[in-house]
């Protein structure tokens, strides 16, 4: 009877649990500054602006980045990607359109030392 229990609990316990492979880089960027809704970062590698909408409390507790301070800093950061689904309301016809659309979770910021050139 043990062994039923057991099994229905493990069973029950994996099927509301959602495994994900959501994809975790680091790379270096530029800090812009914050809005209301997000955080933002430039890639330094490709230009592109970066938004933040959630940011784990390991990143927000290392910087205060509503100090000016922070605005054009370099920093690494590890990020999440994660694909959410969104539905298209602006369909004509009464089918619904799914859409994937990537959102950034920033996990943890470090700041990198510049390394003034002596010349």
């Amino acid at each position: 009877m043990k062994k039923i229990l057991l099994a229905l609990t493990i069973i029950l316990t994996s099927s509301f649990t959602t495994i994900t492979n959501n994809k975790v880089e680091e790379i270096e960027v530029t800090y812009n500054g914050q809005s209301d809704k997000a955080y933002y970062f430039t890639n330094k590698q490709t230009g592109k602006v970066m938004e933040f909408t959630i940011v784990s409390k390991k990143a927000v507790s290392k910087y205060d980045l509503n100090e000016k301070k922070y605005v054009g800093k370099t920093f690494m950061i590890t990020y999440e990607v994660d694909k959410i689904e969104v539905i298209n309301k602006d369909s004509k016809n009464d089918a619904q359109v799914k859409q994937y659309k990537k959102r950034l979770i920033l996990i943890d910021i470090k700041e990198t030392e510049q390394i003034a050139s002596k010349k």
